[in-house]
């Protein structure tokens, strides 16, 4: 049996309008509901548990040589931790690529590593087709050059694109909210950055000599997705009830339906018990 297909903003919106009794919604009423009705659920659903586990994500920043500061990225609500990877001096680390595709990457002639070194190593794109994006390595050929990603990208490498291949990482900043997570992350305790936050802001404690990156993980604002990008639709498709249940109430509000009381009263119901969801405990500490 095959996975059933993603559901889409105007799909949700158009079947909630026929539970709200708009039986036959036109174009117009749909693009109107996703104006409004829709937008005020995600500030509702964003509201009610804005660091849930389904909008945590990553993201990467080339660092540039003898810049400190930089900004978060632009859908980021809360920041878990911040990685700093570098690669090498050595020839070939950071490189353009000689060709590629969407799952796997020709590295320069020049890098070399035997298959157990560079097996598990992440490669970034930093600049070019793919730029932003990472592949993790699950085979190696030193002789081709070719690195075989574990997932696919979704824009095909191509000879101008550049890479860096991990070295070795930092973590540079962690929220002490999530100091548990730490433990687990595959970093080097004794990188040479360390950092600050000035609001929107993450500032080294020196400027990168030369290209890394900066790993960002972080819970995405609701409001900030790109309605048709990875998170907000994977989000969508696990909350489909949710989001219906949502533009329903508000349909039902704004035509005062005689239902809107009773369909509110199972919103609000539905938008706790998703708040429970995102709830985790820590550490804690029991005296009698």
């Amino acid at each position: 049996m095959s996975v059933p297909s993603n559901p889409t903003v105007t799909v949700v919106v158009t079947e909630a309008l026929k539970r709200a009794g708009r039986t036959t919604p036109t174009a117009t009423m749909v693009a109107d509901a996703i104006t409004h009705q829709f937008q005020e659920v995600k500030a509702d659903i964003r509201m009610a548990a804005p660091c849930h586990e389904s909008l945590k994500t990553e993201a990467y920043t080339t660092l540039v040589r003898g810049l400190r500061e930089y900004d978060w990225p632009a859908e980021a609500h809360k920041i878990e931790y911040v990685q700093v990877v570098d690669g090498s001096i050595d020839a070939g680390w950071v490189d353009t690529a000689q060709a590629g595709t969407t799952s796997s990457i020709t590295l320069a002639s020049t890098f070399s590593l035997t298959e157990d070194e560079m097996i598990g190593r992440r490669v970034f794109l930093v600049e070019g087709p793919g730029e932003g994006q990472r592949g993790f390595v699950i085979a190696w050929d030193n002789g081709t050059k070719i690195a075989t990603f574990a997932a696919p990208v979704t824009v095909a490498i191509t000879s101008a694109t550049t890479y860096l291949v991990e070295r070795q990482t930092w973590c540079v900043w962690g929220d002490p909210s999530w100091a548990a997570s730490q433990s687990i992350l595959p970093y080097s305790p004794l990188g040479p950055y360390r950092s600050t936050m000035r609001g929107r802001k993450i500032v080294l404690s020196s400027a990168p000599p030369r290209t890394c990156v900066l790993v960002w993980s972080y819970w995405a604002s609701l409001d900030q997705l790109d309605e048709v990008g990875t998170v907000f639709v994977r989000h969508l498709r696990e909350f489909r009830s949710l989001w219906l249940q949502g533009v329903d109430v508000k349909t039902c509000q704004r035509y005062d339906e005689d239902r809107y009381l009773t369909e509110a009263k199972l919103y609000d119901a539905m938008l706790t018990a998703y708040g429970g969801t995102a709830c985790n405990v820590l550490q804690g500490t029991f005296t009698d």
